[in-house]
């Protein structure tokens, strides 16, 4: 079944912000469409160094080997900062084992969801 051309939605056009200053944002049916980027971050946890691979562009993008990082807490607290940075939501999944737990705490503890 095919939407016919008077079904489709059309974005429109809107300017919004100070005026002289405006920019404009795309509607489609009462929403703006925003520019919402959210990434899947897979960790392979092992007791020196942790394998890290992002999905970014939801749940359909590419994944991407990030690297290897020291297992050590703090450069993995940089680590998950410096991707969290890059969008809106990260949700990061690892391998549970006895490595993994502290690890788990860290993430929850730096404010994203981890299973």
């Amino acid at each position: 079944m095919s939407a016919s051309v008077g079904e489709v939605a059309r974005p429109a056009l809107r300017v919004r912000g100070l005026l002289g200053r405006a920019e404009p944002i795309l509607i489609t049916g009462g929403r703006a469409v925003a520019d919402y980027r959210e990434a899947f971050v897979g960790i392979d946890v092992a007791k020196l160094r942790n394998a890290i691979a992002v999905a970014d562009a939801g749940r359909e993008g590419e994944v991407r080997f990030f690297g290897e990082v020291d297992a050590s807490e703090e450069s993995m607290r940089r680590v998950i900062r410096r991707i969290a940075t890059k969008f809106d939501r990260v949700y990061f999944c690892y391998e549970a084992g006895p490595t993994g737990y502290g690890l788990y705490r860290l993430i929850r503890s730096l404010g994203h969801e981890c299973t």
